[in-house]
Order: structure tokens, then sequence, then C-alpha cells
């Protein structure tokens, strides 16, 4: 009962109430920019123009932590702590194996080790910091290293802001000669702090996706002017219609695309934000994504009346346009201002640029596209050629030369209505003659249930297995010279010996011989958590020093008197062999009589981190320990950790998106869909839809990542653009049943969704050949999202409003004429 009073009184809300508002406003406003072309079209080019400058001056940065790393990880605290090297900043750190896979350690290995240690240190001046050992294989009873698969060395040059420019030249003057560096029994693998951030780079450079973005054009342009296109028959042959084609509509539709695009870079580098290559696929997805607006203007006025002048056409064409416009255009700037809240900044400026082209393509196409169709309209009126308007069209004639009658044919205006097939192209005539009543059979749609329980539940099954995270190898290009480098990481050190930085930002009183059994008791529980390496992992100046004084002395730390402690200290750090403690204790007080010990660092080896799930559990159980000893503010840090940071963010806020997305997704249907029923079903499309995007790009080797998140933001909107047109003209479109609304609803929209997920997807596949990962996962889960939410839109949605749907009452949504809003192609 509860639920049947809800339900009526939701038939007596007047659902979808911005759209009789927003098609009056588009009437008036576009019978104005009928009048009046001319500043529409102009202005636009100038403001181009303008920003065309800054454009070509953008600022450019790459800086991967910035981009990829989350804003409230902790690794942003607790990689600027007192440590040795707390971070990789002018480090160019090298592992070298054995050319035919064997142990290190043998005798021509070593030697072959020392010379090229001595090649770096003598040939490019640099100062020599450390070494250890990968890989290892230890005697059990007596504890002797047996075989040694690599040899890490770390070469630490002074990264302060002064020098650096020269540390810069330092690192790539090494990269070159790494790179040529020929050795019988070695093979080298290096990077350096600048590697990443060099070799993103590549992402763009050797991809060239300038080439690619133009080829990229012109394939949607011709695919626009084909769809342009009508064509009239005479004698029984087919010929193009050149006063109805719409070619250069198309045309300046794509233009207007690339003019939005280059304003949005050129304004933005005006207002002082800086260009992040991650925003480098951005003009392919917009170009593709903003062709959608042309299709539905061009078919809208194609159902227009023939007889009536320019201004009326326009005005009446992009009136009845105006919500399928509206919601594709609001669905896309809300699904991307999505990303604006997430956790990363890669995220947050793909997102920030994508908005604001898409809103300044949109401001372009209602003013210099909508000017080109107006004169557009002016032409067809006067049976002017749309092409070349200072000719005239002329009638089919058989003594006309075949070059006339493909090039100069032209219908007239006068030529009676009943002269053109109000049931739309063959396309679409096919549609609802044969594709629509044959889904419509019930055996039919028991099958398409019946394979959307498959496709959910293989989508389900892939978003179970999903792996998180965006690896370091990932961001390079496939021939990069730093992948083999984390390849001998994952296989020789993150499995077992990975150094693990353990500082006590607050040590207390070191002297006190309570504290000092307090802290060793800390560093042995991290030291025997479930990935430690135990004690033998553990490296600290603490142990060292007891060491020292039991070998100097005779007598351990205890037996030190507090006065005397703090002295002892000072010279063992003093002693060489000790030299590489010093930087893991930070003096306070140090010129006076109450100098103490401020902070200090420990090392701690882990095991079983060569996955990411281990590394996941690692960097959580280390925090954990952590938190447990709020006095001593206690911090971990690891170069790996940056990425472990990145892995854990990922699914929160790719959950967030998806939940913000649809709540704003419910309210744009419920503002312009006349009826609850159909919103709801566009919402559970979006959950359908992002779940097959999740779970299908796991089966393609893609991880939910921060590119794929991006993608995942887009098919939130890309889902209600496919989804929410079908809806709409289900909902308006005459009928006496649910089938029959449906047939009417898929003969409308199928063709123009079909144009709108073919441009857009046109618009990226050049991307599928290249051989960075950013750029193909972008282009798998692009086409993920579009192939998904094409068979939704045509295929699942339609059977299940035949089947599920609610009759309520459409008459406030009737209009004056007959048919689904202007959105037919003829």
């Amino acid at each position: 009962m509860m639920a049947s009073k809800i339900f009526n009184r939701l038939k007596k809300i007047r659902f979808g109430f911005l759209e009789k508002p927003l098609s009056r406003l588009c009437y008036k406003y576009s019978w104005f920019v009928a009048e009046h072309p001319w500043p529409f079209i102009v202005i636009p080019i100038l403001v181009t123009a303008s920003l065309v400058y800054g454009y070509l001056n953008k600022r450019l940065v790459i800086d991967t932590r910035l981009l990829f790393l989350p804003d409230d990880a902790p690794t942003v605290d607790g990689a600027y702590v007192p440590s040795r090297a707390t971070n990789e900043d002018g480090q160019v750190v090298v592992v070298l194996t054995a050319q035919d896979d064997g142990s290190i350690l043998r005798p021509e290995y070593r030697k072959a080790v020392i010379t090229f240690n001595n090649y770096a240190m003598n040939n490019i001046f640099v100062e020599y910091d450390g070494g250890t050992l990968g890989g290892v294989k230890i005697d059990i009873l007596s504890r002797q290293i047996l075989e040694a698969k690599a040899w890490l060395l770390v070469y630490q040059m002074k990264a302060n802001k002064a020098i650096y420019p020269v540390t810069y030249k330092m690192m790539r003057k090494m990269e070159e000669e790494f790179l040529a560096y020929d050795d019988d029994f070695i093979d080298v693998a290096f990077m350096h702090s600048e590697s990443l951030n060099i070799e993103v780079e590549k992402n763009s450079t050797t991809n060239h996706l300038m080439i690619r973005f133009l080829a990229c054009a012109f394939m949607l342009w011709l695919f626009a002017t084909l769809c342009s296109i009508t064509t009239l028959q005479e004698n029984g042959h087919f010929y193009i219609d050149w006063s109805r084609s719409k070619i250069t509509v198309a045309s300046c539709g794509l233009l207007g695309a690339v003019m939005g695009i280059t304003s949005c870079v050129g304004g933005m580098a005006y207002l002082g934000f800086a260009y992040y290559s991650v925003v480098d696929t951005m003009p392919f997805l917009v170009l593709g994504v903003r062709l959608d607006n042309t299709f539905l203007m061009m078919s809208a006025v194609h159902r227009t009346k023939r007889t009536l002048n320019a201004q009326e056409r326009l005005a009446e064409a992009m009136s009845e346009a105006a919500v399928s416009i509206t919601i594709t255009v609001l669905t896309d700037i809300l699904s991307f201002a999505i990303g604006l809240i997430t956790d990363f900044l890669a995220v947050q400026m793909f997102s920030l640029y994508t908005v604001v082209a898409i809103s300044i393509t949109f401001i372009y196409q209602l003013t210099f596209l909508l000017g080109v169709l107006a004169l557009s309209l002016r032409y067809e009126e006067l049976s002017l050629h749309n092409v070349v308007p200072c000719k005239q069209t002329v009638k089919y004639n058989e003594n006309l030369s075949p070059v006339r009658k493909f090039l100069c044919l032209g219908s007239r205006v006068e030529i009676k209505k009943s002269n053109f097939d109000d049931d739309g192209t063959w396309i679409s005539r096919t549609i609802r003659h044969y594709y629509a009543p044959f889904l419509m059979k019930w055996e039919t749609k028991f099958s398409v249930i019946c394979l959307y329980i498959v496709y959910l539940s293989t989508a389900l099954y892939g978003c179970a297995i999903a792996k998180q995270g965006l690896e370091p190898t990932r961001l390079l290009v496939d021939d990069s010279y730093a992948i083999k480098y984390y390849r001998r990481l994952e296989d020789y050190f993150w499995n077992i010996g990975l150094q693990i930085q353990i500082v006590f930002s607050n040590a207390g009183d070191m002297s006190n011989r309570t504290n000092r059994e307090n802290i060793m008791r800390i560093i042995d529980e991290f030291a025997n958590s479930p990935h430690g390496m135990g004690s033998d992992g553990v490296d600290s100046w603490l142990t060292s020093f007891d060491n020292f004084l039991i070998e100097y002395n005779g007598r351990s730390i205890d037996y030190l008197q507090e006065r005397d402690f703090l002295t002892n200290v000072a010279y063992f750090l003093s002693v060489e062999e000790n030299a590489h403690y010093r930087n893991d204790v930070v003096w306070k007080n140090k010129s006076t009589q109450e100098q103490q010990i401020g902070a200090f660092r420990a090392l701690v080896g882990v095991k079983n981190m060569s996955k990411t799930t281990e590394q996941m559990e690692t960097v959580d159980q280390f925090r954990a320990i952590a938190q447990k000893y709020p006095s001593y503010n206690i911090s971990t840090f690891q170069i790996i950790w940056i990425f472990v940071d990145q892995y854990e963010a990922v699914l929160p806020n790719t959950i967030q998106e998806i939940y913000s997305g649809i709540s704003f997704m419910i309210l744009i249907a419920i503002f312009f869909i006349p009826s609850i029923v159909c919103s709801l079903w566009v919402a559970l499309a979006i959950l359908s839809i992002d779940a097959g995007v999740i779970g299908f790009m796991t089966f393609w080797d893609i991880n939910l990542d921060i590119i794929s998140m991006i993608t995942i933001i887009m098919s939130i909107g890309f889902s209600v653009d496919f989804t929410a047109h079908i809806a709409y003209a289900y909902v308006v479109s005459d009928g006496d049943d649910k089938t029959e609304k449906t047939v009417n609803a898929l003969a409308a929209l199928a063709w123009p969704i079909t144009q709108g997920a073919l441009a857009t997807v046109m618009g990226v596949v050049v991307l599928a050949g290249t051989n960075s990962y950013i750029t193909t996962a972008f282009f798998r889960t692009v086409f993920l999202v579009i192939a998904i939410g094409f068979v939704h839109a045509v295929l699942f949605l339609p059977v299940v409003l035949s089947i599920f749907s609610f009759k309520l009452s459409t008459k406030i949504c009737k209009k004056e004429k007959n048919g689904v809003n202007g959105l037919e192609m003829r």
C-alpha cells in the first residue's frame, strides 16, 4: 500500500519541468542568430586567434610525483624528514646483473663490477655513496653469502636548488654513458631521479601525437561529411542533393571543436595554469565527443518543413533539439567536473581542461556553428550550392554532363513535401521495420535478458579480480631503458631485502635506558611484522653504537652513564667507518649545554614485496605500528611508498566518483525526462555500464588506475548520453503501447546514437597503435565505454522499457507536431 501511494504521488509530479522553458529560450535565441549570423561566426574566430599565442607558449610541467600521488598521501609528509636520502633527488641507481643470469659474485664478474664503478666515478666525476646485493642465497648454517644475482649501486649527488641544474646535466651525462656501456660479463640497468619525468614525456614525443591528432581530424571530417550528405533520386539513380546536404556545416562543426580545444589550452595558459602531459589525450576525446551535437543539430533541421523560411526552420529545429543537446553537454561537463574532487592532480587537471574545452566548444556550437547553419539554411532556401554558395544548383536534366550531375544537382524548396519520405533514411527504415520489431519479439527479449545476465556476471567477475594501481613501468613507453631497471628491482630486491626507513621525529631522551629499550622494542616490532625480515634485516645506528662500545670498551650501552651517552655517540659518529650513520641522527640545541638527539632514523628490511597487494599490506602494517606510538611521531618511507599510496587511493576515489556521478545524472534526468521510472532506469544503466567498463578492462590488461579512472568518470556522462536519449524519446514519442513507443524511439535515435558512438571511437582509434600504456589504456577504456554504452542504449534498455516501464501520463510532454524532437538524420 505504501509503495502504491508513493508511486501515485510520483505520477502527479511534473518531471522534466525544464524542457519547455529551455525550448522556448532556444527558439528565440536561434531566431535572432538566423537574422544576424555573421557576428556569431566572426567573433569566435577572433577569440580563437587571440588565444593561439597562449596555446603555442603553454607552460609544460612534467612531475610524476605531483601528478600521480594523492593530495593527502602520508608519503607527502613522510618523504621529507631527517635522513640520509629520504627522496631520490640527485640519485642515479644502477642494478648490475650477470649476462648469463648467474651469480654476480664470481671473480671475473666482481672485477667487472669494480671496473664499471671506477668508470662511473672517474669518467663522469660523481660521488659514490654505497652498494648492496640482491637475489642473495645464504648458507643456512654459516650465514655466508653463497650467491647474489644482482649488485645495486647508488650514486648520490648534491641536489640543492642552487646546484641542481649542474646535477641534472650530470645525470643526463651518466644516462648517456651507461646506455653506451658495453661489457662481456655484466648487464647494466639504471635510472636516475629525473628518469620518470623524462621518459613520461616520451608518451607524447615518440608517439607523434600531433600527427595522430591531424589524422584523427581528417578521419572525423570524412565521417561527418559522409553523414551530412543528402541524396535525391532521379530515373532510378541517386545523386547528391547539394541544396540540402550540410557538408559545410559538418566541416565547421569539426572546425569549431578544434577552435574550442585551442581556445581552452590558450586561455588556461593566459590564466597561469600549467599544461601537464596527462592532458595530451584530451583533444582526441573532445574532437570526437563534440560532433554529437553537430549531428543532432543537422538532423533536427532536416525534419523541419522546407517551405518555412530560414529563421523559422532554425528556431523550430533548435527548440526541438534543445533538450537532447543540453543533456549531452550537461552530462559531459558534470561527469568530468566530478574528477575535480578526486585526490589526484592528474585526474583533476585532465578533468579541468576537458570541462573547459567542452564548455568553450559548446559556446562555439551555439554561436559559430549555429551561424554557419543559419547561412546554410538561407542558401537552401535560395537553392544555392551549400559548398559553393555563389553558384546555384540545377535541376536534373538528361542532357547534363556526368560532372554536373555529380557536383551541381539540387532540389528546390517548391517541391512538395510528399516527394520526401517521412519515414527517414534507408537506415532508419531498416531499424523501424526490421530491427526494432525483431527486438520486440518475446523470444528475442528473453535472449537479450539472458545475454544481459551473462554480461553482468562476467563484468562483476572482472570487477572482483581487478588490479589496482598505476605501476611505474606503465608510465613509460615500451622501449624505455627504465623498464629494465624496475624489472630488476622486482626480480631481485623487492622480494627480499628492500629497506624501509623508520624515522623517530621525536626521539625523547636517548640517554635514558628505558626510552632506548622502548625504541628498540618498537624497531623489533617493525622487523618482526609479517613482511619484516627479522632482526637480521635491521640497520640502526643505535645497534651499531652498542656493538661499537662492546668492541672497544668491552661494555654495552646499558653501562654508560647518562652524562656520558651523548659524548660517546658523537665520538662513534666521528669514526670514519660509521660515517654513513651521521645523517641518520639529527641533533637539537647542538651549540648549547643542553644538546640532545632530536630525531633519528633506522632501516628495516622487508620481504615478499613484489606484488601490488603485498606492497599495500606492508605499507598498512608499518603505518599501523607507527600510529600505535604517537609520542615518538614515527613515520615510515620508501620510494615505492609513492606508488603504494596511489594504489590505495584509486578505489575509494573511483567509488566516490561513481556515486557522485549517478546523483548528478539522476538530477539531470529528473529535470529533463518527464518520467521518474525512465530516470530510474537511466541511473541503473550507469551502474551497469560502469561495472562493465571496470570488469572488461581487467580482461584487456588494464588496471584500475588513474588513467582508467578518467575514463570511468567519462563513462558516467557517456552512458547517460546514450541511454537518456532513448529514455527521453520513449517517453515523448507517440504510441498506443510500450512496444510501439520503443519502436518509435529506436527508429528516431538508434542511427544518431550510432553516429555519435562511431565519431567518438574514431576520435581515439589513432591512439591504439602507440607504444605507451597511457595512450593505449585510454583508447581501450574509451572503446569499452562507448561499446558498452551503445549496446545498453540500442539493445538492453529498449527491452527493459518495453517490459518493465509503467504507463505514466505523458500529456505534459506532448508536442504540437508528431515525432521525436527532430533527431532523425535525413
